[in-house]
């Protein structure tokens, strides 16, 4: 998702920020963090990756049996 959404959304906001700034007669320079935006997209990814792995640990230690048996 990260991939692709965060270019097309930095791509679909340039061009209105363009269409916007030509109907207001004002310069459409644009500033783009590039290396912001992959950090806190590495680290976002990196903080998912840390809350998931302790129940996902606990889910992989549970022996399937005991919980099919206990529904």
């Amino acid at each position: 998702g990260l991939v692709v959404g965060i270019p097309v959304v930095i791509a679909l906001g340039g061009l209105l920020w363009r269409l916007l700034a030509e109907q207001l007669r004002v310069v459409a320079e644009q500033d783009i963090p590039t290396v912001a935006i992959l950090a806190y997209a590495g680290a976002g990814a990196l903080l998912a990756i840390l809350l998931t792995a302790v129940p996902a640990r606990i889910a992989a230690r549970t022996p399937a049996a005991l919980v099919l048996t206990q529904e």
